[in-house]
């Protein structure tokens, strides 16, 4: 009879870890993007809402937010480039990945 342990089967992907915080409270300072989800808005009924693993200071974070640009430019991020550090900055009214 076959172990379970030989299948190879790897667990599912556990869900992000870490306190949620603010978009306001990650402005202008560095932060690793580890992973990231997008998921229809519960806010707006034909948006998207862009779910980001992060660490800031050495701790892991969810950050939630609805910016299409965020949600526009991480799409476009080679899976194999994670994680990866930015900024995200706030530049009129929109925010944007430095």
């Amino acid at each position: 009879m076959i172990a379970f342990n030989e299948m190879a089967i790897a667990p599912p992907e556990k869900g992000m870890v870490g306190e949620k915080i603010k978009i306001s409270y990650v402005l202008n300072r560095p932060i690793e993007v580890h992973r990231f989800e997008i998921k229809p808005s519960k806010q707006d009924a034909s948006g998207e809402c862009l779910y980001l693993q992060i660490v800031l200071n050495g701790e892991k974070r969810v950050l939630f937010t609805g910016s299409k640009y965020l949600i526009q430019t991480i799409r476009q991020v080679p899976e194999k480039n994670f994680p990866f550090t930015t900024t995200i900055i706030s530049d009129n009214e929109r925010y944007l990945f430095t």
